[in-house]
């Protein structure tokens, strides 16, 4: 028997398939009990490819998922079916909800470490974090190499079948690898136990795979990933890892990256070295879990419910944002407007202003900011308001504010006044802090658009910045400069 049966050995084992559209569904193994770790096999895998790992990850406390993707394993292998990795990404969030799971560390492998940076900011509230083995940014459900040879497929078949495929497969796998003791005539079997069950199937889907477009970009959308990424990248020279260009890619437009080398091994991480991935997975959690909730600061972002956001300011702090045009420093002060110093304190800690725009700034008037890079974030905070509090200071050159609708209507859009704005006293708008270092820095903001790239929040005006974010501000409104980063200061 294939040790494709292994799970039958464990009591703890589900397995089972999930139904995500018309005829397509999506075959999903479970062990374990505990905090969820979902596992998303590469173009070859399957749950079998990842049965050291379960074991290590049940072993230790965790609730281990494998989601296999469609037309993989023994997931459904529609012939006309959308086999791009934003719609991967798409039925793996189908199959979450169905299981009711959130805030999960994602394990992902080769390509498919794309399907799940595109599930972290297509639905943040569903991932905690990333863990991508040997894979990157893709933009392709599948390399150059893999469409070359789909040109070949009509004579598979005729030139040996499974059998063809199972060599093929076997020097692709010893051709990657660092440590190559790993792949048995049993280990192939069962990485062909997909194509053997349904050969036509297998070479339909691989051609729907090949054949996929992306109608969405992932690079653009790196910067939306609020969870924390880390890459275990082989440190063996192997085929089929993730490309320098990819990693500077991932460099450039992540929030949070770490990248640890796994010595000896190459393309399949888990199966040469199974205890760097689970322990990978055990520090993940760890960091996962520093503010006490099992959440990271950044993925609170998507819990406004969580006790984090009640977090009271201190009397005094410093904000430092660094910015495309230089640093400048705000200084909070709690009894000027306690309530807005708290939400103010609790944003910039959470990493909420991090790449966001300067969306509306107006000569001799005012720079705001506030709205966050990502819809889904927007989406999670826009009907989050809270008490008004009294006005205590004037509207003077360098003070910050939260902006508002009306009484009681602060959000998270705050503003900087760039002059002593008399207008603005007696509005409510309960001044907050002051900036206290690089002020040229805020009076050199970009400007040039005035009230046409953010303006309007009481008229209503702000819908598309809203609903499409930094995507729609870089594509219209692109000399508009950026908060690369904000944090409190020691």
């Amino acid at each position: 028997m294939l040790l494709l049966s292994f799970f039958m050995l464990a009591d703890t084992t589900r397995a089972y398939s999930v139904p995500v559209a018309q005829a397509e569904s999506l075959w999903v193994t479970e062990v374990g009990q505990g905090p969820p770790v979902v596992l998303i096999p590469g173009l070859f895998g399957s749950a079998y490819g990842f049965r050291h790992v379960l074991t290590l990850l049940e072993e230790r406390g965790y609730r281990a998922i494998v989601v296999e993707p469609l037309g993989i394993g023994r997931s459904a292998r529609p012939e006309r079916g959308d086999y791009s990795l934003t719609a991967q990404a798409d039925r793996v969030a189908v199959v979450l909800d169905h299981i009711k799971v959130r805030g999960a560390i994602v394990v992902a492998h080769s390509l498919n470490a794309s399907v799940a940076f595109r599930l972290a900011y297509r639905r943040p509230e569903l991932v905690g974090a990333v863990l991508s083995l040997d894979g990157g940014p893709a933009e392709r459900a599948t390399t150059s190499g893999f469409r070359r040879a789909m040109t070949f497929v009509p004579w598979i078949k005729w030139f040996g079948g499974v059998n063809l495929i199972r060599k093929k497969i076997r020097s692709g796998l010893v051709d990657v690898s660092g440590d190559t003791t790993w792949i048995t005539d049993e280990v192939v079997a069962g990485y062909t136990a997909g194509a053997q069950s349904d050969l036509d199937g297998t070479l339909k889907a691989f051609l729907g795979m090949a054949a996929a477009k992306e109608r969405e970009k992932l690079a653009p959308r790196l910067s939306e990933i609020t969870s924390p990424v880390r890459i275990l990248v082989g440190g063996v020279r192997h085929d089929g890892g993730l490309p320098r260009a990819e990693m500077e890619t991932l460099k450039a437009g992540l929030r949070t990256l770490s990248v640890d080398t796994v010595a000896g091994s190459g393309h399949y991480i888990h199966e040469e070295q199974p205890e760097a991935v689970a322990g990978a997975v055990d520090q993940i959690a760890r960091e996962l879990a520093q503010d006490g909730q099992g959440v990271s600061p950044r993925h609170v972002l998507m819990r406004p419910d969580d006790p984090f956001w009640q977090t009271p300011a201190p009397d005094r702090f410093r904000a430092g944002f660094e910015t495309t045009k230089g640093r400048f420093v705000v200084e909070v002060r709690r009894d000027w407007a306690p309530r807005g110093a708290d939400r103010f304190f609790n944003l910039v800690r959470a990493g909420f202003f991090d790449d966001s725009r300067f969306f509306r700034v107006v000569p001799d008037f005012i720079a705001q900011f506030g709205l966050p890079g990502g819809p889904a974030v927007t989406r999670v905070w826009q009907d989050r308001t809270f008490p008004d509090d009294p006005e205590r200071q004037k509207n003077l050159r360098g003070t910050i504010a939260f902006a508002m609708k009306g009484p009681n209507d602060r959000r998270t859009q705050a503003y900087i006044n760039l002059r002593d704005n008399a207008r603005n006293d007696g509005q409510g708008f309960a001044i907050l802090g002051r900036v206290i270092e690089g002020m040229d820095v805020v009076d050199s903001l970009y400007s040039g658009y005035g009230e046409t790239s953010g303006g309007g929040m009481r008229a209503g005006r702000q819908q598309r910045l809203l609903e499409e974010g930094n995507p729609y501000l870089d594509r219209e409104f692109p000399k508009l400069d950026r908060i690369l980063r904000a944090a409190i200061i020691p």
